[in-house]
């Protein structure tokens, strides 16, 4: 039997600590000497092959003078590509784990088009643009195809020496399942276009209206505002338009927790292949459940397709759409309050009937978030409070039916990390109900292309916290043609809504640059039969990018 030995301890632990603090030193000189020589070695094979005029340059030329720098290499735009997802269908079926459902047949009464157009430079040339399906196969084209030289060239006027811009539009376009419009780049920059949905039902168990705004893949996204509680229904849709197969992982979080399953991870999805999962399958009986949905590879587009059946009634049906990332900062524009007398009492199957604010936390640590509230006449206050506490690892609900009627933006500022989104409803128990979920924000820039939903009644809703900003929006005609611009003016906290009917005549799409302090906005869009949607307005378009390189010699 071997005796273990005894801990050293004292000058004994001492004189060992300074013997291994001793090798290492040796190791370390041993480490340098050889980057040095190394480092001679290269500079002589430099001189061999360099000639005479190397050598007389070399001698007393310090090493560093070798390392050019950081430098910016710029990476050519790719195409613009924007995805509508599929058309609501009823879910039959599923799996234990909660994918691959079946569908049953449409309500005779659905209804749903796309509307999607591109933009042209300077120099009036449309990008090669159309819409296809994720396998690649045409459904509409927007405009040919150039040649790809002709197409690198920058240009700021036509051949005529005009400088303008127009557009081509492609109205009522139809196709039930994801719908991808793709744009090649002008002039190295990604091109300006833009795609919706819209879907209508008077009937059947997805009665109710949603809209899309259709937006471009990505390989992080936070979606809010799920529910699985008993007669709801949310359907996570993924679909990957890229030509690149990508791995999917997703967070699914909860209002009692994270849901913990093996098959949430390393979820493959090959170019044009799709998958849908209902959501009950890993977090069940849940009234808030928010989903991340990142990818390596491709990027990839992903909706939740929500519903609602209280017993054998329609509650209405929406597409949760992706939002702003998760921040300390969250900024939810397009939430809607209607009179009081309308709103149902928010008790047993109606309890999610109301208007209500959601924030995710999804750190270890416990949240601190203030939340401020703004509408038309400014800031007002906050029901319950304006600083909670969102617990870690979880979604809480703040209900808003205290609020008086109107269209307000919500901000919050935590502690931690948070993503926020806010339900919207519409209409009464006996004329029928419909919901709506506004996504927080990303901040307005410049070149935001909003393609208006059709069948409908679209207000813009634009929402700051504070300091003077300005919206300019720029009307696109059915026949292309751009119209004169329209400026809206913020100052301070407050929300401005803009009726897109009073563009004359009405535009099938929107042009948006912001500028000042900043602003956020998303689209209040109302149909008849109390429908009601309230998607973002798209991203700005992405210009070239230059990333850093480290060039060494």
């Amino acid at each position: 039997m071997t005796e273990k030995p005894e801990p050293t301890t004292g000058r004994a632990a001492q004189r060992g600590t300074g013997a291994v603090e001793s090798r290492r030193a040796r190791r370390a000189r041993r480490r340098r000497m050889r980057k040095i020589l190394a480092g001679s070695v290269g500079a002589l094979l430099v001189l061999g092959t360099g000639g005479g005029v190397a050598a007389a340059g070399f001698v007393g030329l310090p090493t560093a003078a070798h390392d050019l720098g950081i430098t910016q290499s710029e990476v050519p735009a790719g195409e613009a590509v924007f995805s509508c997802p599929p058309v609501p269908r009823i879910v039959e079926g599923s799996t234990a784990e909660g994918t691959d459902p079946e569908f049953a047949a449409e309500s005779d009464s659905a209804e749903s088009s796309l509307r999607a157009l591109v933009v042209s430079d300077a120099a009036e040339r449309l990008p090669g643009s159309a819409v296809m399906t994720l396998e690649g196969e045409s459904i509409e084209r927007l405009a040919p195809q150039l040649d790809e030289a002709e197409a690198a060239e920058a240009s700021g006027a036509s051949a005529e020496g005009y400088s303008g811009q127009k557009a081509s539009v492609q109205d009522n376009v139809r196709e039930a399942g994801w719908a991808v419009l793709r744009a090649q780049p002008l002039g190295g920059l990604k091109s300006l276009a833009g795609q919706s949905r819209t879907y209508r039902a008077d009937d059947g168990d997805l009665a109710g209206f949603a809209s899309s705004s259709c937006r471009s893949p990505s390989n992080d996204a936070w979606i809010t505002g799920a529910s699985t509680e008993v007669g709801r229904t949310a359907l996570l849709m993924l679909a990957n338009p890229s030509a690149s197969a990508a791995t999917v992982d997703l967070d699914v979080v909860g209002s009692t927790g994270r849901a913990d399953a093996g098959n949430l991870r390393g979820i493959v999805l090959g170019p044009g292949q799709t998958k849908n999962i209902v959501l009950a399958g890993f977090i069940a009986e849940d009234p808030a459940v928010s989903v991340r949905v990142r990818s390596t590879g491709a990027p990839v587009n992903a909706v939740v397709q929500q519903s609602v059946l209280r017993g054998l009634t329609p509650g209405g049906v929406e597409y949760l759409e992706p939002g702003e990332t998760g921040g300390t900062s969250q900024v939810v524009p397009g939430v809607v309050v209607q009179n009081e007398s309308n709103t149902p009492e928010p008790t047993g199957d109606l309890a999610d009937a109301r208007p209500e604010l959601q924030i995710t936390n999804p750190g270890s640590r416990d949240a601190e978030v203030n939340v401020r509230i703004f509408r038309t006449s400014g800031e007002v206050d906050v029901p319950g409070g304006a600083t909670v506490e969102a617990p870690a690892d979880s979604v809480m609900t703040i209900p808003l039916d205290e609020l008086e009627e109107g269209t307000y933006t919500v901000a919050l500022q935590s502690s931690e990390t948070v993503v926020a989104g806010a339900r919207s409803v519409r209409g009464t128990e006996d004329s029928g109900l419909d919901f709506a979920w506004a996504a927080s924000a990303t901040r307005l820039g410049n070149q935001h292309v909003l393609a208006v939903p059709r069948s409908a009644r679209t207000h813009l809703v634009f929402g700051s916290a504070g300091g003077a900003s300005q919206v300019t929006i720029r009307p696109i005609m059915a026949d292309g043609g751009i119209g004169r611009a329209e400026t809206i003016e913020l100052d301070g906290a407050a929300t401005e809504l803009f009726d897109v009917r009073d563009l004359d005549p009405e535009p099938v799409a929107l042009l948006i640059d912001a500028a000042g302090e900043a602003v956020y906005g998303a689209q209040r869009v109302q149909a008849r039969n109390n429908g009601i949607s309230t998607p973002s307005i798209p991203r700005a378009s992405e210009g070239q990018r230059s990333i850093a390189v480290d060039v060494t010699r």
